[in-house]
């Protein structure tokens, strides 16, 4: 167990690419690597306070009716345009976990 910790903790949160992990029923916010929080703006802790929602720019309905596609068509991944703390927006895919 603790070699899968420290191959997670590699893969997750020393990775340059930008990670987040988002519960696809609730739209919470799991977790945020470094390069994320960089990246968009927002410290850990902030981060881990928000749904996928209060960074996307659809409505609230939009994204949960995306969030229910993914999981019918068993897709691993949302795609979506979110929302900096600077206020700027990028186009990003989300990685949802179980």
């Amino acid at each position: 167990m603790r070699e899968s910790e420290q191959r997670y903790r590699q893969m997750f949160e020393k990775n340059r690419s930008i990670k987040l992990l988002i519960d696809r029923h609730s739209g919470r916010i799991l977790n945020a690597n470094p390069a994320a929080c960089d990246f968009y703006g927002f410290p850990l802790q902030e981060f881990k306070t928000k749904r996928i929602m209060d960074i996307n720019i659809l409505p609230e309905d939009r994204v949960k009716e995306e969030m229910g596609s993914a999981l019918s068509e068993s897709r691993s991944y949302f795609v979506f345009r979110h929302r900096l703390a600077s206020g700027g927006f990028e186009m990003w895919r989300s990685i949802p976990v179980l």
